[in-house]
């Protein structure tokens, strides 16, 4: 027998690790890294880079260029560990590396995790830093947490199509209707329907 274990809470996944060791079942780790357990996933640095690349494409030609942008959240998933971590920090690298250090100083990270209710209320606890009328660039670990920034800024009056760059991960119907409604501009696709034959060919 052999566990596949899909969780994405990494405090969590070292209490479990050590049940399948002491039971002598051996566990596959998918997505969230387990210890001493082979892991099969995302390249999460890849994907946050292919979606950072992509923002500043469409920053210069939506929004007019990195002068323009006010500023750019990342709602991010901290309890997930560093490997989902890097989906939103491979984003800021990918924004640096286009536009300089400085753009740096116009990132603001947000813990809202990957449920649209936790994301919405991070996103609008900092509301207060945020300038009525600017240009924002957002990103989330998934459709999900992005919904729950989109819909935090649309409820302070924050939110218009066209001065906000938006791009998510995953897939799914909430993703095909984000990109449909004008939502997301872009999303990185992880095809999760291919992770069960990565785990056991």
């Amino acid at each position: 027998d052999v566990v596949v274990d899909f969780n994405a809470d990494a405090a969590s996944n070292g209490r479990i690790a050590e049940l399948f060791r002491n039971a002598r079942i051996p566990a596959v780790a998918m997505e969230g890294a387990m210890p001493s357990a082979p892991f099969v996933g995302a390249n999460n640095w890849r994907a946050g880079s292919l979606a950072g690349e992509h923002a500043a494409r469409l920053i210069a030609e939506k929004l007019g260029g990195w002068d323009q942008v006010d500023r750019v959240i990342l709602v991010e998933m901290e309890s997930a560990g560093e490997l989902v971590l890097l989906r939103t920090e491979a984003f800021a690298a990918a924004l640096e590396a286009a536009f300089g250090e400085e753009a740096e100083a116009k990132v603001l990270r947000v813990l809202g995790g990957n449920q649209y209710a936790d994301a919405r209320r991070a996103v609008e606890k900092v509301l207060p830093d945020l300038n009525a009328g600017g240009r924002y660039v957002v990103t989330a670990v998934n459709a999900e947490a992005l919904q729950g920034a989109v819909d935090a800024l649309a409820g302070a009056g924050l939110w218009r199509a066209d001065a906000v760059v938006c791009l998510s991960h995953g897939d799914g119907e909430v993703i095909r209707e984000q990109l449909a409604r004008g939502i997301a501009d872009a999303a990185v696709i992880y095809h999760a329907e291919r992770y069960g034959a990565a785990a056991v060919p």
